[in-house]
């Protein structure tokens, strides 16, 4: 065969690829034109892109009824999706498939064309979209060569790389001390360790005390169990017996506690009420259970500003 007729037979296929990519539309000379991405290496399960190319003379626009429904196309091709863009004086319609053929060997197959419907002046027109060609490929050989051994149709594994663990080492020593410095104040708050000598918070743990006591429901034995929490409390605060006498003293020692002045007063005598005077009715009457809880909570929070 000679150089010319190898040269004129390349020229005639390319003619007939080209032949296949582009179909002219009806009687005014221009082509639905196809582009993909690629037409060759596509694998079992792969997606092929397309972008066609439908040129819309004298005004006329696209139907989109007429365009394919995503699904099953051929038992071996899906349509996913199609979406439009308007470019100039034409619109192209960008196609996604799937490819499902398991191929035993490298060939081509045949994506189907599918027709379109241009309307403008009141008649409408039909117009072919070309099909056009991909070539998928076998994930595997389907006979290779013999080998004697085997292991000799694996590849050997690869070895996993090493990685600087440095820059991870300074990270977590990071972290600790971000930790450590954390605990610091969760220390002192529970007097562990060095702050084991801090001064107790009895206000503190009186307000646990009657939240649960509250959780049980209110009744006369637990109202006056709550003005023996509190009592204790304060007793424990002052490091003495703090009767309703003792509390200018009390808060000229502690003058945190001073702007609750009112409540204390209020506290002693719901209190000397309660168990001097054999009325607890009349006691939580003047100062009832959620009051109690209430002064319990301030109480401890004014004790958190003391060192």
């Amino acid at each position: 065969m000679g150089p010319r007729i190898l040269v004129a037979g390349m020229v005639l296929l390319a003619l007939r690829v080209g032949a296949a990519q582009a179909q002219p539309a009806a009687g005014d000379g221009q082509a639905v034109t196809v582009r993909a991405e690629r037409d060759i290496g596509f694998f079992t399960g792969d997606l092929v892109r397309a972008d066609v190319l439908v040129p819309l003379p004298g005004g006329a626009r696209l139907d989109p009824a007429s365009l394919p429904a995503p699904g099953p196309v051929t038992y071996w091709l899906d349509l996913r999706g199609i979406t439009l863009t308007r470019q100039g004086q034409a619109v192209v319609l960008h196609l996604v498939y799937q490819n499902f053929y398991v191929a035993l060997d490298a060939r081509r197959l045949e994506i189907p064309g599918f027709p379109v419907r241009l309307l403008g002046d009141g008649v409408s027109r039909d117009v072919d979209v070309p099909s056009w060609t991909i070539g998928v490929s076998p994930l595997r050989e389907v006979a290779p060569p013999v080998q004697e051994d085997p292991k000799a149709y694996l590849q050997a594994d690869r070895l996993a790389p090493l990685l600087d663990a440095g820059r991870w080492r300074m990270v977590a020593g990071g972290l600790m001390v971000a930790a450590i410095l954390a605990l610091l104040p969760l220390a002192y708050h529970r007097a562990w360790g060095p702050f084991r000598r801090r001064a107790a918070r009895d206000f503190a743990v009186a307000a646990r005390h009657l939240r649960r006591l509250g959780a049980r429901g209110e009744t006369e034995a637990g109202y006056l169990e709550a003005l023996l929490i509190l009592h204790r409390a304060l007793d424990g605060a002052d490091g003495r017996r703090v009767l309703a006498d003792d509390l200018p003293a009390f808060l000229d020692r502690h003058p945190l506690f001073a702007p609750l002045r009112a409540g204390l007063e209020t506290f002693f005598q719901a209190s000397r009420q309660a168990f001097f005077g054999s009325a607890p009715a009349r006691a939580r009457h003047q100062l009832p259970f959620k009051d109690v809880q209430g002064l319990g909570r301030s109480l401890a929070a004014a004790e958190r500003g003391r060192p």
